[in-house]
């Protein structure tokens, strides 16, 4: 009942309202939780320089998202870097380690 026969079309933004289908959480709505409570951050890529340049067919209409100040606390970089690594069923890479641990060393 509540599956369209078409699929969604880019940048066409969903119901927020809409209900998990069968189990299935509304992952619009979850996304925009977790940028309210600061776990992640939303940009908009055509206002932001870099994310266009780095990502040439992006729409400027595109959203991106990156971890949030509190995921950064609360989670830590070194954490996520590995969950992210575990789902994609690939190794960790040495160089994003290497990079937060520069971070962290420029901090103390």
């Amino acid at each position: 009942d509540n599956i369209h026969n078409e699929p969604p079309m880019a940048g066409v933004r969903r119901n927020k309202r809409q209900h998990a289908v069968d189990g299935v959480p509304d992952v619009d709505a979850l996304i925009q939780k977790f940028v309210h409570m600061d776990y992640l951050l939303e940009v908009v890529a055509g206002k932001n320089e870099q994310l266009m340049a780095m990502n040439h067919n992006a729409d400027p209409e595109n959203m991106f998202y990156a971890m949030g100040p509190r995921a950064a606390l609360e989670i830590g970089r070194v954490q996520i870097i590995h969950f992210c690594a575990e789902t994609l069923e690939q190794p960790v890479d040495p160089t994003m380690l290497a990079e937060v641990e520069g971070d962290n060393d420029d901090e103390e």
